[in-house]
């Protein structure tokens, strides 16, 4: 999940899309107000596109940075999985509830790949299952 093969680009339109947006922001210097090719684009929440462009600024543009706040927020949503199940039935189950979770195809692909899903996975008052 963490490592990025030699030559992985990002891919259209969606990967470029949410890593484009982030670009025009640090370009700009307005955070405000996301932009595609200079249009407001308000269709989803700016958090992630916040995050991607910390990630940018940080590690310079590249696919790992667009994708690393995508991860970061899968990362959280196994813990958070991880300690509300263990408060609940216990530690075994927690443990178990975030392997199954981090074996899914869906779990995984959604953590792996830069896109609003993971962010709106992890924050209270997302919809279960919501999907971008």
């Amino acid at each position: 999940m963490w490592v990025e093969p030699a030559g992985s680009w990002l891919a259209e339109p969606d990967e470029a899309r949410y890593a484009e947006i982030p670009r025009e922001m640090l370009a700009s210097g307005d955070f405000v107000t996301p932009r595609l090719n200079g249009v407001p684009y308000l269709e989803k929440p700016p958090l992630l596109y916040w995050a991607n462009a910390a990630a940018v600024r940080l590690f310079g543009l590249t696919p790992w940075a667009a994708r690393l706040p995508t991860r970061l927020f899968g990362l959280g949503t196994v813990l958070t999985l991880l300690i509300g199940t263990a408060a609940i039935w216990g530690t075994p189950a927690g443990l178990a509830a975030a392997i199954l979770y981090l074996a899914a195809p869906l779990g995984f692909c959604a953590a792996r790949r830069a896109g609003p899903g993971s962010s709106r996975r992890l924050w209270p008052g997302s919809p279960p299952g919501a999907v971008s």
